[in-house]
Order: C-alpha cells, then structure tokens, then sequence
C-alpha cells in the first residue's frame, strides 16, 4: 500500500532531530531541554543546565535538580546531571538516594557535599571544580568515579568515607588536597594522579590495594599513622618534596619501584609487615628510617592483620628490597634502631649509608656472626612456601640479579654478595664498629670460598672445603679471631709430643771422656736413657728413681720440649727425633706451627690496629 503523505511526514519527523540543547547525557541522547539564550558565554544555544552563564537563574536550575532526582528516585534509573554548569551546589547533609552522574560537569562555585551521602554510584569523572570542593565528611556508599576530575582550589575529602572501590585515577589537584582521616573500605585509585601542592593522606584507612602509581606529588605528600592493610603500589611514584609516611602501617607488600624521592623521605617508625620493595628507587635527599619495623622484626608479631590473624614470619622472604636504589646523598640516610635481616641489598651502595644499632641477620654457624639475607634468600618460593606461577615469576624478579647466569656453576651470584659484604666492612671500619667489620669482612671471604669456576661437583667440594681459603676459615676464622690458632697451635704441640716417641727420640748429650770422668756418686737421672720412645718407656721408668707419676711426666715432658724446639727461635735440644720418620715429623710440625704462629700474629695486628 503507498504510504501517505500524513505517514511520510511522521517519519520525517521522527528522523529530524528535536530541537533544544544537543549536548550528549549518559545515554548518549542530546539534552533536548529548551535552549537558554546567553550571548557572550555559550558557543552554542544550551539549556539552562548546561549554559555557562554566571548569572542564570540558579533558582530554576536547582529546581530542574530536585526534579531529576525525584524522578530517578521513583524510577529506579539514574540523575543523569552529565555536563551541568553548577553556579551554586549546596548538598550539606543530603541523601542522594539514585545514582548521581556528575561526569564533566562544572561547579563555577564552592561544591558543598559535607556530610552528603551517596547511596548509589557516584560519577565525577572529568568533572571540574573551579572553586573548593567540600566532600568532607561524605559517605560513598557504593563506588565513586572522580577519575581526571580537576579540581582548581582546595578538595576536602577529610573523614569520608568510600564504602566501595574511590577511582581518583588521573585527577588534577591544584591546590591542598586534604584526605585525612578518610575510609577507604574498597580499592583506592590515585594511579597518575597530580597534586600540585600539599596531599594530606594522615591517619588515613585503605581496607584494600591503594594504588598511587606515577603519582605527581609536587609537594608535601602527607601518609604519616596511615594504615594500608593490602598491597600499596607507590610505583614510578614521584615526590617532588617531603614525604612523610613516618608511622604509617603497611600491612602487606608495599611497591616503591621506581619512586624518585627529591627531597626527604620520612618512614621513621612505620611498620612494613611484608615485602617493601624500593628497587630502582632514588632518594636524592635526606631519607630517614628510624625504628622503621621491616618484615622479620619482632616488634611487628604482635601487629594483627585486617583478617585479625597475627603477623607470621619464618625469616624465608624478602623485607625491604632496596636492589639497585640509588641514595644519591649517602650521607643523609639514617638507618637507626632498624631490623634488616630480611634486606636485600645487592646493587645498592650502602657504603657510606648510617646503620645506627641496626639489627642484622646472624649466622647459623660462625658463632653467629653478622650476615646479609642476599645469601640466604630462597628463590622462587611464595609466602605459603610453594611455588607457584603467580608467585614465583614475582618472586623471581626480586632475585633477578642474583641467579647464576648461563653456564656459571655457582649457586647464587657470589661475586654480586661479596661487594656487599665489602661496603658493609667499609662502612662499620670507617665508622669504629670493628666487630660488626669483621663480621661483614668473613662474609665477603664466605662469597670468595664458596665462588669457584669448578664445574665438577667433587672440584667444587674440594675448593669450597679443603682449599686454602676454606683452611684459612678453619684456621682463624679469616683473621678474625686469635683465639682459633693459639687453640689450634696447642693442638698440634699435644698431638707431636704423643706422636715424637712413636718415631723414637735420640739424646744429644755425649757420653763423659773416660780420661777426665771424675768418680761420683751415681744417680740415674732421667736422660741416661739414650733414646726416648714407647718400645723403651718401661727402661726409662726403671731408670728413672721417684714418684710413679713423675716418669711418665718425665717422659712426656721431655717430648714436649722437643715439640716446642721445632720452633723457629728455639735451637738447643736434649732430645731431637730420629732419622728418617721423626725428622718428617719434625718439618710437618715446623711448617703447621710457623703458619699458625703467623695466622695468630696477624689476627692480633689486625685487632690492634683497629
């Protein structure tokens, strides 16, 4: 049937676009709203919601407000107030029941939502504030959006509350931005945002992940007694001036990756229970971490986590990771009242960093010398002790640099260890704390025992355990103790002197000229037995008249003598070891007790001169 001229009208008219304001809402519709006449402030003919005229009837607007509202409310739908030009937003204490979305609107006037709560999702998203926004406060019920949000004066978030996940992803602060004290129960997103003055996080609660990564703080960043009781990703993060976190509570990892600290970087006395991650970092300015609790410490056991269970540690994982952080003022870096036993510190110059009555790690074995965890970390192996994919590949990342390249047969990158151990004795020499040297001074001569370029499992055993650096270790401890060889040189005077009259002792003393022999009495002393050993201990003691004990003392006595003429100062003998197995003897004792007397003597210059 040919369609009429009053049908092909109709559906001219429905295509015809209505006439009215033709910015786009949320449903990708125009306005529609009559067009407001502004001359001067609107390119285009807008609606009295959308114009920009300061001085529209603001009355009527607000009305148009409440209706939208009302509507939504009875509905179940949305206020959409996409693009609005607020000349005045008074919400003090309301209950905005529907979803409410602000995304690109403008509020020309202070934006006042103190107390204000949202039932439903909140949009802001590249909403703009030219003059203070007040959410002080307000509580999000459900999600809020203020992604690329601008906001040009002051934002006052201080004691709100975000119930649900706070998207501030890309948002423009322009003046203080002030979060104290605020609740943020779900993900916390402040991933790219600029603040371009102060940022005020104090005493602040993220219930779960706060991401803040490549964050512009171009002043003072405020996160003092804040407590982050999931991950914190502070990654590519930068802090243009001070930063404060000093007591602030990161209750699972934290990521510092790539975070540029300009100016001081406060952590005294915060507690980072588990991995805090400071790889790549740069702190060019003063950087304090005074009784800073770091994973392993015992002062965080006692901290309960957001699932109320207790801080459990078994000193296998990292704690701070500060592999390949440049301190760029070394001198400014104070490490005081500090557990870091769990750090990894290869790549990292910590030379001439200050380790004030930093608790280290100790060593099983060496009498419990002091040690770096580089050496023990176990690679690849999550908080549960398994490994995983998901964890493994992370935890493999922090231990990248110190995994034997291809072909090396070594088990870790020694050599990588062995420079920390040196800044380490370098740092404690220069500052007069000669045990905590020495013990960083083993663990550097530990990595060179243990390196070796043997590919064969009983080469490498051999050099790790019977090479001479494994005899210097067993000897005197790398230099570090005297008490060692002098023990040790005892030993060796006990073991000849038993073993000198196995192979025979012979006297040195010439029988009398038979022309000039004096007749005396005879006595029968001790040396008239013209050699000394067991096959004739009985004719010695025969010969010896007096106490029962006092031959054998007799005996022994005199192969302790000889034992000690092997000695390179002495040279008069009674008794010297026969030819041919007691002179051998006598060379393998002169050669152990030289080297031992020398090892001694080294060790106390080295004491003494310290």
């Amino acid at each position: 049937m040919a369609e009429t001229m009053a049908e092909l009208q109709a559906r001219i008219d429905l295509a015809r676009p209505p006439e009215g304001c033709p910015v786009r809402m949320t449903n990708d519709q125009p306005c529609h709203r009559p067009s407001y006449q502004a001359a001067g402030n609107d390119v285009k003919a807008l609606c009295l919601m959308h114009s920009r005229d300061p001085n529209k009837d603001n009355k009527a607007f607000q009305v148009e407000i409440e209706d939208v509202l009302r509507k939504a409310e009875t509905s179940g739908g949305v206020a959409d107030f996409r693009g609005f030009v607020f000349v005045e937003a008074g919400y003090l204490g309301r209950t905005l029941k529907p979803s409410c979305i602000f995304s690109g609107a403008m509020f020309t006037q202070e934006a006042d939502f103190r107390g204000a709560t949202f039932v439903q999702d909140a949009h802001f998203r590249a909403a703009r504030f030219m003059q203070i926004a007040n959410f002080r406060g307000a509580t999000f019920t459900e999600v809020a959006h203020f992604s690329e949000a601008t906001f040009t004066q002051g934002a006052q978030f201080r004691v709100s509350t975000f119930a649900q996940d706070a998207n501030f992803s890309e948002a423009r602060f322009t003046r203080d931005a002030h979060f104290g004290k605020a609740t943020f129960t779900g993900d916390a997103h402040f991933d790219q945002a600029a603040f371009a003055q102060d940022a005020n996080f104090s005493e602040a609660t993220f219930t779960r992940d706060a991401y803040f990564g490549q964050a512009m703080f171009a002043e003072d960043a405020g996160f003092s007694e804040a407590k982050f009781m999931r991950d914190t990703h502070f990654g590519q993060a930068t802090f243009a001036q001070k930063s404060d976190f000093s007591e602030a509570i990161f209750a699972q990892d934290a990521d510092f990756r790539e975070v540029t600290f300009t100016e001081e970087a406060n952590f005294n006395e915060a507690k980072l229970n588990q991995l805090a991650d400071f790889r790549d970092a740069n702190f060019r300015d003063v950087s304090r971490f005074r009784r800073t609790r770091f994973r392993g410490d015992p002062g965080l056991l006692a901290f309960p986590v957001h699932s109320g269970a207790p801080i459990r540690d078994e000193g296998r994982l990292p704690g701070p990771v500060f592999t390949r952080t440049k301190f760029e003022n070394p001198q400014n870096v104070d490490f005081y009242q500090t557990y870091l036993g769990q750090a990894l510190l290869h790549n990292c110059d910590v030379s001439n960093l200050s380790f004030s009555d930093v608790t280290w790690r100790r060593r099983r074995r060496g009498a419990g010398r002091l040690m770096v965890f580089d050496e023990e970390i176990e690679f690849g192996a999550d908080d549960s002790g398994a490994t995983t994919k998901k964890n493994s590949d992370y935890r493999w990342d922090v231990t990248e640099a110190l995994r034997p390249g291809h072909g090396d047969p070594n088990e870790r990158s020694y050599s990588l260890i062995a420079e920390v151990y040196q800044q380490l004795n370098k740092n404690y020499d220069e500052r007069r704390d000669y045990l905590a040297a020495g013990d960083f001074y083993y663990g550097e001569m530990e990595m060179n025992r243990l390196a070796g370029p043997q590919r064969i499992r009983v080469f490498r055993w051999w050099h790790q355990n019977l090479g001479l650096v494994a005899w210097y270790k067993y000897a005197s401890a790398y230099g570090e103790s005297y008490i060692r060889p002098a023990v040790a040189l005892l030993i060796v005077l006990v073991i000849f002197t038993v073993l000198f009259p196995w192979t025979g002792l012979v006297s040195t003393e010439k029988p009398p000229n038979p022309s000039t022999q004096v007749i005396v009495q005879p006595t029968p002393p001790p040396a008239a037995a013209t050699e000394l050993s067991y096959q004739h201990f009985a004719d010695f003691v025969r010969a010896y008249h007096g106490r029962k004990w006092a031959a054998p003392a007799a005996f022994f006595g005199n192969s302790l003598m000889t034992s000690l003429g092997m000695f390179p100062f002495q040279k008069e003998l009674k008794y010297e070891p026969s030819y041919p197995w007691g002179q051998t003897l006598a060379r393998l004792e002169l050669v152990l007790t030289s080297t031992l007397i020398a090892l001694f003597l080294l060790a106390v210059r080295r004491q003494f001169k310290r």
